[in-house]
């Protein structure tokens, strides 16, 4: 016979809060941190892309994301030089992109798609991971903390 171990404090903990304050601070902490993540990433990208930022809160789904041609091995990076520089992880489910002039899905992240699909006869040097997502991924986890704590701040003196 098996053992399971539930906590489900932080669930109790949770309603308890809501309870008291509604989703009002939840959801100001969750527009505060996208909206920072947001600038965040657009700092990290700069003007050198042509990529496309966008953001999204809709009750409990909130997102940030980064479109264009180029994201993906801007992203992840490419070839000899990419290989082992991105921090995160890469994807492991079919991504499509635009290299060499034409449209691309692979299964997963490649680092040598191009000789893969025979693009070029070797594998190329290529370029390290630029990371913005995952950096802005970083930067929400090293600063949620210091957000919280302001937007709690300004509820407390709004309710005051």
């Amino acid at each position: 016979m098996g053992l399971n171990v539930v906590r489900n404090d932080v669930g109790q903990f949770q309603r308890k809060i809501q309870a008291m304050i509604g989703n009002d601070l939840l959801n100001l902490f969750t527009q505060r941190l996208i909206e920072e993540a947001s600038r965040k990433a657009a700092e990290l990208y700069g003007a050198t892309h042509s990529v496309h930022l966008s953001y999204s809160v809709n009750g409990n789904i909130a997102y940030i994301a980064a479109e264009g041609k180029q994201v993906a091995y801007i992203e992840y990076g490419t070839g000899y030089r990419g290989e082992g520089s991105y921090g995160g992880e890469t994807p492991d489910q079919p991504i499509t992109f635009t290299s060499f002039g034409q449209e691309i899905t692979i299964d997963k992240w490649t680092y040598y798609y191009a000789y893969k699909l025979n693009m070029t006869p070797t594998a190329w040097v290529g370029m390290p991971a630029q990371a913005q997502m995952w950096k802005t991924e970083q930067y929400i986890i090293e600063n949620a903390q210091r957000i919280l704590n302001e937007v709690f701040d300004e509820y407390v003196k709004s309710i005051k």
